[in-house]
């Protein structure tokens, strides 16, 4: 085997090991930051809401 070949064989595997390694720690990553995290319960206004509303009305429609 000529040492090109070789030499591209090797970088091949490296890419690989290197490309799983790298999505192994990103999603040990994220799983890590939302570790702590609880669900919030949001608001979402799909209508104009007037000035001065208190968000308790908000929460009723």
């Amino acid at each position: 085997m000529s040492r090109r070949i070789l030499a591209a064989l090797i970088a091949a595997v490296l890419a690989v090991i290197a490309a799983v390694l790298v999505i192994n720690y990103v999603t040990q990553a994220d799983e890590r930051a939302m570790a702590d995290m609880e669900p919030e319960t949001v608001l979402v206004v799909s209508d104009q809401v007037p000035e001065g509303t208190p968000a308790s009305e908000l929460g009723s429609t």
